[in-house]
């Protein structure tokens, strides 16, 4: 089983949605802020039993109350705090915009690679089939007593260094596939 190239996928990166919480975040938290400077009415009420023994029947009690509060004057923390999460906003997509030219960079480089390595696998394949011709001249002559032994098995060492060569390539191939699917997540 070999790795493919994944299709591109930037519209629906997992590493983007990560900045998309982050945001998300950022703007709940300012939404939760704001709420602090609205008029708040709160309305309570409780009833118990007084534990203490006393004679009476009258032990059993409740209340009830309304408080409103309303922040008027914060010495212009709701202000700072607006632009401090305009800030992290801002600096959100800076990094979401500065990882997408990173990974384009990756990608690119990774994509450039492969191709590179694709055109030394096919010369490593020729290389192999012309050997393989090679060999089969060197066994009639061997066979015939026109060549050493020792030729021959340098030959035998040439063809398996060459195809040791070529799997470590494909190898590299596909470790450099599984990269590009890694950053095209």
């Amino acid at each position: 089983m070999y790795f493919q190239l994944n299709p591109d996928t930037i519209a629906h990166s997992s590493f983007l949605t990560s900045y998309k919480l982050d945001s998300l975040n950022i703007i709940s938290d300012q939404s939760i802020n704001e709420l602090k400077y609205k008029p708040q009415v709160n309305f309570f009420a409780n009833a118990g039993l007084n534990a203490v023994y006393i004679p009476t029947y009258n032990r059993l009690g409740f209340c009830a109350g309304i408080t409103f509060s309303w922040n008027i004057y914060d010495g212009n923390q709701k202000n700072i705090e607006r632009e401090k999460s305009k800030l992290n906003l801002q600096t959100l997509v800076f990094e979401k915009n500065n990882f997408l030219t990173q990974q384009d960079i990756n990608k690119t480089k990774i994509l450039n690679q492969i191709h590179s390595l694709n055109q030394r696998i096919l010369l490593a394949e020729e290389q192999i089939i012309l050997y393989s011709k090679l060999l089969d001249v060197y066994s009639k002559e061997l066979t015939q007593g026109e060549m050493s032994v020792m030729d021959y098995k340098n030959l035998l060492k040439d063809i398996t260094a060459k195809k040791q060569q070529s799997l470590l390539m494909k190898i590299e191939e596909q470790q450099l596939i599984n990269s590009y699917n890694y950053w095209n997540f």
